[in-house]
């Protein structure tokens, strides 16, 4: 009787599963939005780049799901990837205002798929700015701030795995300019 019961516990959850569609980069987001998991996102930023005329449409579409947070990017009706966060690390008010620099800022807009793609795939390069940072990596778990002879300077601290140093950022004046182990 119990192994009954376990296996239609199991047969239950292939089930619920087989309407829950993984985000894949590539996947139309008519196929993310049709979904019955997925469904319309949430909240939506428009965003407008790249070099060609006119310029390429760009959306990150946010999603709550089972207590985690979603981003996902789309470029022309097409999934580029997502990331997803733990709701503690607010990337949803991260995405807005790091859309508001990216507006301000001709450089990111003509490279916006680039600054996406090192976003989805965790990578920091120097120039990035706070949001940026934590778009790709989270939140900190410790932040420093302090003023010196070239401005105003933080250290964020991560620990990315188990066992490992902590990672050392530094921003100036709200832009990358250092990294290292500590």
């Amino acid at each position: 009787m119990v192994r009954l019961l376990i296996l239609l516990c199991v047969l239950c959850a292939f089930v619920v599963m087989a309407g829950c569609q993984e985000i894949n980069p590539g996947m139309t987001a008519k196929e993310l939005t049709s979904d019955r998991y997925w469904g319309p996102p949430t909240d939506t930023l428009l965003l407008t780049g790249g070099t060609s005329t006119p310029p390429e449409k760009y959306e990150i579409w946010f999603y709550e799901r089972r207590g985690m947070d979603y981003l996902v990017f789309v470029k022309e009706g097409s999934i580029l990837g997502y990331r997803k966060y733990s709701p503690t690390e607010e990337a949803w008010r991260s995405a807005k205002v790091w859309t508001a620099e990216v507006i301000r800022s001709e450089s990111i807009t003509a490279h916006l798929e680039e600054h996406l793609s090192d976003i989805i795939n965790q990578r920091l390069k120097f120039g990035m700015s706070r949001e940026a940072v934590r778009l790709s990596w989270g939140k900190p778990d410790e932040v420093n701030k302090y003023l010196d002879k070239y401005g105003n300077r933080e250290e964020w601290f991560y620990q990315r795995s188990f066992g490992a140093s902590r990672e050392r950022l530094v921003f100036t004046n709200g832009t990358l300019t250092d990294l290292g182990n500590r």
